[in-house]
């Protein structure tokens, strides 16, 4: 048996697809670290403009603008958004001599002061993505669990369809004896015709049984090799011998409370269960936090140099010219009825994940 069951996990089809689910899942949790990655942006732009008026204020030209700048953003765990950038504009014009260039280095840093703050909450999805990954390998387990199970059980029932049609055969010879019996006693009239037919029927019961027998050890031979599925192209054409007749095992049993505290421990089921509550307490979090205003702090620094050249406004940067930013910014929705209604639905969602959890926990206790 022991080997049929390593044949079974090396060569069973459905194993070898659920195999593929923990890679699947775990893509998520890359997919969940991506908000996290910093980014980088380019742009360049071309403009003109001709203004030509009656009015003696305002002196007729052209100007033409080329803006190029480079930045790096990204979103830290913390709630914080920072995007530094670099960028040079050039400007001619019909009204100045010489053309101007104009070089900036800014910062900007947006700190959520209320929602989306907090590592509890921006790290919310990667964990739930982690716990995702783990339930899928406890799922992954239960069904090879599963299937070494059913693959014993299908052994099991190979060898008695086995022994039940030798027990038919050895009926059958007997039915076919007493035939010949009541065959020789009619002969030397000791018994009447009609006893024959009894013993006849008799066969034939015997026959039917027999017939019947064989057809269900063939249908167990197909649904043990569907299990093993061993490397042949005459799959189905392949006859199966046990080597080792199953038996009982000569085993002490230990004493029940230790296979139920095992099994309270190593369940599959069990341990999906308790990922579950740690999967709703994680949504508790994320809702939690939606109930909350939207409060950002904002700030913005920048150096910008001006020159008659790109290479002296990058230079002038060293000079006194800045710019500075600071604020914040509020905003609520009036009824927020739809962060008070997902809260509502995580609360409840966890209690029932914790009542799953004592039932599958009883479950458990019973079937050990």
């Amino acid at each position: 048996m022991e080997k049929a069951i390593v044949i079974a996990l090396q060569n069973n089809r459905a194993l070898k697809v659920e195999s593929f689910n923990p890679a699947i899942v775990q893509t998520a949790e890359e997919e969940a670290r991506a908000a996290f990655d910093p980014s980088f942006s380019a742009t360049y732009a071309r403009s003109r403009e001709k203004i030509e008026s009656d009015s003696p204020l305002i002196e007729d030209g052209k100007t033409k603008e080329a803006l190029g700048s480079l930045g790096i953003s990204g979103r830290l765990p913390t709630g914080t958004d920072i995007d530094i950038a670099l960028s040079a504009k050039r400007t001619w014009s019909e009204l100045y001599s010489d053309d101007l260039h104009e070089s900036r280095v800014g910062l900007s840093v947006t700190q959520a002061l209320l929602r989306g703050a907090g590592l509890g909450y921006n790290l919310a999805q990667l964990r739930q993505a982690r716990l995702d990954t783990a339930v899928s390998r406890y799922e992954l387990r239960g069904f090879t669990e599963a299937l070494v199970a059913l693959v014993e059980e299908t052994y099991w029932d190979y060898a008695l369809m086995q022994r039940q049609i030798e027990i038919y055969l050895e009926s059958l010879r007997l039915a076919q004896q007493q035939k010949n019996e009541v065959e020789e006693m009619i002969r030397i009239g000791y018994l009447a015709e009609s006893e024959l037919a009894a013993a006849e029927a008799e066969i034939a019961l015997r026959r039917e049984g027999l017939i019947n027998a064989r057809s269900s050890m063939e249908k167990t031979r197909l649904r043990l090799l569907s299990l093993l599925n061993p490397p042949d192209e005459s799959l189905w054409d392949r006859r199966v011998k046990l080597l080792r007749q199953p038996a009982m095992p000569e085993a002490t049993l230990d004493d029940v409370h230790a296979h139920v505290e095992v099994a309270l421990k190593m369940r599959s089921d069990l341990n999906q269960a308790r990922l579950q509550v740690q999967s709703g307490d994680l949504q508790i979090v994320r809702t939690k936090n939606g109930l909350l205003p939207r409060m950002d702090l904002f700030i913005t620094l920048g150096k910008t140099g001006y020159a008659d050249s790109f290479g002296r406004s990058w230079k002038d940067l060293d000079g006194d010219s800045y710019d500075a930013g600071a604020g914040l910014s509020l905003a609520l929705p009036l009824m927020n009825r739809q962060a008070r209604a997902e809260h509502r639905r995580a609360l409840i969602a966890r209690d029932q994940a914790e009542e799953a959890l004592r039932n599958i926990a009883q479950l458990v206790q019973v079937d050990v």
